[in-house]
């Protein structure tokens, strides 16, 4: 999954492909756009701010760009849909979930001031309400799609 985080990748998927012997496989589990984790990843990308130059990490959930990156090393490559589903007790659970447990939105939440916390902690309790599956109680629970894909190795 983290692959598709790679800040150059055209080097990453290059790579794999190098490491990968012919005939063995590449799987990878990418997140598509228009999605909740892909709202996510704009919303603390927002309070983070994007490096210059650096493509999209969602692009990797284009059957085009995964042609791309991977088409001209491999024989087959089977793109396959699939949910996650995220629970947690309660929103102040999500946020925190998101602020404390997970690097990427942790790290950003640290190098904000008090008053970016509080926006970003706003942001997502937002994120959290436009989502949230659960209509009874306070739980937060969330089903987010991704995509895994398949490459073998010319």
């Amino acid at each position: 999954m983290g692959v598709m985080f790679a800040p150059n990748q055209d080097q990453a998927a290059a790579e794999m492909l190098g490491v990968c012997r012919p005939g063995g496989a590449i799987g990878i589990v990418v997140w598509p756009t228009g999605d909740f984790v892909h709202d996510l990843f704009k919303t603390v990308s927002a309070f983070a701010g994007v490096q210059a130059g650096v493509r999209s990490p969602f692009e990797w959930a284009s059957e085009e760009r995964l042609q791309e990156l991977l088409g001209g090393g491999t024989t087959d490559l089977a793109v396959t849909p699939h949910t996650v589903t995220f629970s947690f007790r309660n929103t102040e659970d999500f946020v925190l979930g998101w602020t404390r447990d997970y690097g990427p939105s942790a790290l950003c939440y640290e190098k904000q001031d008090a008053d970016g916390k509080e926006s970003l902690r706003s942001a997502l309790e937002d994120l959290a309400a436009k989502y949230n599956r659960n209509t009874s109680g306070p739980a937060v629970v969330i089903t987010a799609r991704y995509i895994e894909v398949v490459a073998a190795r010319a």
